[in-house]
């Protein structure tokens, strides 16, 4: 009975899981909306009106994206960008999150350079680290970022001489799956 138990919870907790996940997007992207919607069309369906919103996101989304690559909006972008860079304190919130962004979501390539083993946090015991750049006070190191274990959005930045590094063949993607997986996923989909 244990072990169907346990295996009834292993099916259902990444369903449920999944579906908590994108309906927290879904009503964070679709609840401030919502009243406009119910404004402009007064006898809209309950259940139609989210839906409404998400492709009207959805549209308005790829429409600024086309005036921005393509037409003189990108110099309003420009100026808004001064303007936020000039506010004190919010200059530092602003420019930090616009460099991840762009790092984590930019049309180049993956911020992650190379996994890697690393010797943290003492000798003799490793972690799996995301090589980012070469480190800022010298060749011979390099910076590595550690994701923690369930969360890989927090970890630890250490820089690391580039001798004491193990290089792996595996991709960053992985390597994240792993750490999500609390090492269950085996780099290639092994369990």
């Amino acid at each position: 009975m244990k072990k169907c138990f346990l295996t009834g919870l292993a099916t259902l907790l990444p369903l449920a899981f999944t579906f908590w996940f994108v309906n927290l997007i879904f009503s964070l992207l679709t609840r401030p909306f919502a009243d406009f919607v119910k404004l402009v069309w007064t006898g809209a369906p309950k259940g139609v009106i989210p839906l409404l919103v998400l492709v009207f996101l959805f549209a308005l989304t790829f429409c600024i994206g086309v005036v921005a690559r393509k037409f003189f909006f990108s110099h309003l972008l420009e100026w808004g960008d001064k303007i936020l860079q000039s506010i004190p304190f919010v200059n530092k919130i602003y420019k930090t999150s616009k460099e991840l962004i762009h790092s984590l979501f930019g049309e180049e390539a993956s911020p992650f350079k190379q996994v890697v083993l690393v010797p943290f946090p003492y000798k003799g015991a490793y972690c799996l680290g995301l090589v980012t750049t070469a480190a800022p006070n010298g060749e011979e190191k390099t910076s590595v970022f550690i994701p923690t274990v369930p969360n890989p959005a927090t970890g630890y930045l250490i820089i690391s001489p580039r001798s004491e590094l193990i290089y792996l063949d595996i991709s960053s993607e992985e390597a994240i799956k792993y750490v999500l997986s609390c090492g269950v996923i085996q780099p290639g989909g092994e369990r």
